[in-house]
């Protein structure tokens, strides 16, 4: 499903318009992203946690040369699914 499909069910779900839901999705996206960039936890229960995850520095190998290339410490968006999201996909069939 693409952002713009979940625009379009969620506002047949609603009965509220493509632009309104457009701009509610929007600002909840970057309510979220801009609260994991400061550091913070965003939960949503019954769905899951977006969090900030440190990432230690390494030593990385270029596939293509063989290099040997430093990555340094760093930060990036994790998201950990609810117990309860978790379960109700492994009730779902496998196609």
């Amino acid at each position: 499903m693409t952002k713009q499909e979940l625009v379009q069910a969620v506002a047949e779900m609603t009965g509220g318009t493509t632009a309104n839901v457009e701009q509610t999705i929007n600002a909840t996206m970057c309510q979220i992203r801009e609260a994991v960039e400061r550091g913070e936890e965003v939960t949503l229960r019954g769905f899951g946690t977006f969090k900030p995850k440190a990432c230690k520095a390494r030593v990385a190998r270029n596939i293509g040369t063989g290099e040997s290339v430093r990555v340094a410490a760093h930060m990036k968006p994790s998201f950990k699914p609810a117990k309860d999201f978790v379960t109700e996909t492994a009730k779902l069939a496998v196609v």
